[in-house]
């Protein structure tokens, strides 16, 4: 489970098994390499340009997700 704001993402699962945020074109970033996408952090989100993105998250509770947007 996660919580995922314009800067932020505060990850409180047990363990994460991909992380990515998804543009509206389509156009996938892969958020696991970035420091903090580990379980039970915080992830910085301000390296992604303006605009809207779905944050997907995979656990073994399942996949979460959520709509961002970076103004």
């Amino acid at each position: 489970r996660y919580v995922a704001c314009e800067n932020r993402l505060e990850i409180s699962s047990a363990s994460v098994l991909r992380l990515d945020a998804i543009g509206l074109d389509g156009r996938r970033i892969d958020l696991s390499t970035v420091p903090g996408a580990a379980a039970g952090t915080s992830v910085d989100l301000r390296m992604l340009k303006s605009g809207v993105y779905v944050i997907r998250l995979v656990a073994p509770e399942g996949e979460f997700r959520q709509t961002v947007v970076k103004k």
